[in-house]
């Protein structure tokens, strides 16, 4: 795990609600659109490594993934 990793996930679990705030913050410190933010954030947290240095941040991830599937299924049901 490289230290633009550590950060991005660092960022994530001191900014866990996404606000227009948030998405500034991140185009301005990560030059990521928010797509590709959250894309390398899932990444990131489905890897051992991940987990191991931010177990809360990726568990509540975790969760919110399954919720979400969840939602849809549903819809589609």
């Amino acid at each position: 795990m490289t230290d633009d990793d550590r950060d991005l996930l660092r960022f994530e679990d001191d900014h866990p609600r996404w606000d227009g705030a948030k998405e500034l913050a991140v185009r301005r410190q990560f030059e990521l659109t928010p797509v590709r933010y959250t894309q390398r954030l899932l990444r990131l947290v489905r890897t051992p490594e991940g987990v191991a240095a931010f177990p809360m941040l990726a568990h509540r991830l975790e969760r919110q993934q399954a919720r979400a599937a969840e939602r849809r299924r549903l819809r589609t049901a």
